[in-house]
């Protein structure tokens, strides 16, 4: 995260349900990631349901990190 970090960039946990983690273990990832520089997770994917968005948006408020939406696909689009 340190280096994403000096690049300019915002370290992002992506898709975090995908990890098939339980609530418990994410949300202690989440505080441990956050201690070394996480600043955001992604909560809007295109295979979460509204639930797993305000899921994951609630565990986001939580641990105090930014909410991100899937910016990497939305470039990539306007790619083509």
């Amino acid at each position: 995260m340190e280096l994403i970090t000096k690049a300019g960039g915002v370290p992002v946990l992506a898709h975090p349900l995908l990890y098939k983690m339980s609530d418990t273990n994410l949300e202690n990832m989440m505080v441990k990631l956050r201690q070394k520089g996480l600043k955001a997770v992604e909560v809007y994917y295109s295979t979460h349901s509204n639930s797993d968005t305000q899921h994951i948006m609630a565990m986001a408020n939580r641990v105090g990190l930014f909410i991100q939406v899937a910016a990497i696909f939305m470039v990539l689009q306007s790619l083509k």
